[in-house]
């Protein structure tokens, strides 16, 4: 099944901002409405042709007296017939010609607006059913082969357009991000940041092997509705036995059911927005870190998880510049901040740590007194 649109600008397009260029303007699609089966549309356009090319018939009768044949002999209908399909496909034999200022008029103000319609419908029909069918099937199937190791995105709404735009950004681990959505104007969106967009289901065997998810590195369901984050969660299991799939879910108690269905990790973003709100009734600064925290690249501190560098290979957890260690993975346990080994960072070790963002200028604001 060929999903109904890919966006892809151009080559290496994952790597851009996406920023677009002083002084350009983009035409925003206002309207978005289930398009006709093929066959109505070719019938309809092969009405209006067939309308344009009576019409076109119906002129030349009327001025069949300023018609010459050259064999000298009365025009007819059929000769009008055949004046008229020569003259909408520009042959034209010369073996009848209009004669007189009037024909002539005629057919330039008449008769080339009916060709200009008729060649336009052809080409235009051309296009879109047979010309733009083969060049989309083919930039699938490149498409395809250059994907691996890259993460799937299901869903471009505010969480999934946040964690799409913060993975095709990301310095450390720049990857291939393939958006997938119902919306095809949400999809216009990504293909401005620089991500390639499939229409399609994600709950779907088709749409997912489409998006390469047999090749994929991981999968992310941010998804309004738990039960369809359950349903491609399965699908996407199944498919792949080894890939790493996230989904956010309403509800705490889907919770449960996500991780049963295959997902590693399983976000409730409600329950994380109550606690922070809870929180923020006594306290000034908690939401304000918190928050900063969250954004990654773009604040003034980031969560990091990496493996240690040798620069700090035997270091004290404090002696590390602009970065707070809150703990390490060490031979299968987890050593936080608070524990008596938590002394020195060795070899091997994983460390979680804030990191300070040198490249980012400011301070987190002060907040309002309680």
């Amino acid at each position: 099944m060929t999903p109904d649109r890919v966006v892809d600008r151009g080559a290496g397009a994952t790597r851009q901002t996406g920023e677009r260029k002083a002084g350009t303007a983009r035409f925003t699609r206002m309207l978005y409405v289930r398009q006709p089966a093929p066959a109505r549309v070719l019938l309809r356009r092969g009405g209006l042709v067939v309308v344009a090319l009576l019409l076109a018939v119906l002129i030349f009768w009327l001025e069949r007296d300023n018609l010459r044949d050259a064999s000298g002999g009365r025009v007819g209908l059929a000769d009008v017939v055949y004046f008229t399909m020569v003259t909408i496909t520009t042959v034209g034999y010369g073996d009848i010609v209009p004669v007189g200022e009037n024909a002539r008029l005629v057919d330039a103000l008449a008769i080339t607006p009916i060709r200009l319609f008729v060649w336009l419908m052809f080409l235009g029909t051309a296009y879109e059913f047979f010309w733009q069918r083969i060049v989309e099937e083919h930039r699938m199937k490149k498409l395809q082969q250059q994907l691996t190791g890259h993460i799937i995105v299901c869903g471009y709404g505010y969480s999934g357009s946040s964690a799409a735009r913060l993975l095709a950004a990301s310095e450390a681990d720049p990857r291939v991000v393939v958006v997938i959505d119902l919306e095809a104007d949400r999809l216009e969106e990504a293909a401005e940041h620089g991500l390639i967009g499939l229409r399609g289901d994600c709950t779907r065997d088709d749409t997912l092997k489409q998006a390469g998810i047999t090749t994929a590195h991981a999968i992310l369901f941010c998804i309004r509705r738990d039960e369809i984050a359950a349903l491609g969660t399965l699908t996407a299991r199944n498919l792949n036995p080894d890939i790493r799939i996230l989904a956010t879910v309403n509800d705490q108690e889907n919770v449960q059911l996500l991780r049963r269905a295959g997902a590693q990790e399983v976000i409730a973003p409600s329950r994380l927005a109550g606690h922070l709100m809870a929180d923020a009734v006594s306290s000034r600064y908690t939401t304000r870190f918190v928050a900063d925290l969250l954004c990654g690249p773009n604040g003034f501190m980031r969560i990091s998880e990496r493996p240690a560098r040798e620069a700090e290979v035997g270091r004290a957890w404090r002696e590390v510049p602009h970065v707070l260690v809150v703990a390490v993975e060490r031979a299968g346990a987890i050593i936080g901040f608070w524990e008596a080994g938590a002394t020195r960072i060795e070899a091997g070790d994983l460390v979680f740590a804030i990191e300070a963002n040198l490249d980012t200028p400011g301070r987190i604001e002060l907040a309002p007194p309680l």
